[in-house]
């Protein structure tokens, strides 16, 4: 595919981020930013989804959800 430099008209390679006619930069097209974009929605999209997953999987979490009737009865009996 032959890309063309926005600013000057000359023909360029599909690879180049500066023109070589008038030096210009061209970078990536529209799909190499789509893939960025892509790529880093999928990597915060996976940290969010470690962090909720470290923050649930604590012991002390799963203990107060088990023993929560206990820990209620210990604390009405030692609580003056």
């Amino acid at each position: 595919m032959t890309r063309f430099c926005r600013y000057c008209g000359n023909q360029i390679n599909p690879k180049a981020k500066f023109c070589r006619m008038c030096g210009s930069y061209v970078g990536p097209g529209k799909a190499g930013k789509k893939k960025k974009l892509i790529i880093s929605s999928a990597v915060a999209l996976f940290m969010v989804a470690v962090l909720l997953i470290t923050a649930f999987w604590q012991p002390g979490f799963f203990w107060s959800i088990k023993y929560r009737e206990e820990n209620e009865a210990l604390r009405v009996a030692f609580l003056p």
